[in-house]
């Protein structure tokens, strides 16, 4: 069986809440209401936009130099990527130059959207088969390792008790 999730949403779970709208607005105003979802998501991507732009020109003027690698001296034993999927692979090869051991990356668009995602990802294959930096990942959620308390990941399911070492292991796949 296939399981397709968006927005951490089943097929299932989606097509009940269209099937509400529908109930609830009528299949006329579907049209609408997607363009309105979509107008607000535009103006949110804008507003990002614009703070981050606001956050680089004011580090622009100040002198700040926005570049945290040159600042790392020592080898890295582990990073975790969160930027968007165009900037992975650049990140990957400044973390191959300080010699990182380990890269988890949190960043989605990759194969799952086919196209320049999949170019990255293969990319990222490359880079790791080349330098013998471990990947985790792309789209991942965290990892856990009780018996080191190392806990890189969105879960919050570490906030309410912290996971006791032990002989198990769990690797899943959504």
């Amino acid at each position: 069986m296939i399981h397709t999730h968006f927005l951490f949403i089943s097929g299932t779970e989606i097509t009940f809440i269209l099937f509400i709208v529908i109930l609830v607005f009528g299949a006329d105003k579907i049209p609408s209401i997607a363009k309105g979802l979509g107008k607000g998501m535009r103006t949110l991507k804008d507003a990002t936009n614009d703070i981050k732009g606001e956050i680089q020109k004011s580090a622009d003027k100040n002198g700040i130099d926005t570049s945290i690698s040159k600042d790392v001296k020592e080898e890295l034993d582990f990073i975790l990527v969160a930027v968007p999927s165009k900037l992975v692979v650049p990140v990957l090869e400044q973390a191959v130059i300080k010699k990182a051991k380990t890269a988890l990356i949190f960043s989605s668009g990759f194969s799952e959207i086919g196209g320049q995602g999949e170019i990255f990802q293969n990319e990222i294959k490359k880079i790791s088969q080349d330098s013998g930096l471990r990947v985790i990942g792309p789209n991942c959620l965290g990892l856990f390792n009780s018996a080191n308390n190392f806990f890189p990941t969105f879960t919050t399911t570490v906030n309410r008790t912290t996971p006791l070492p032990g002989g198990i292991a769990i690797a899943s796949q959504s």
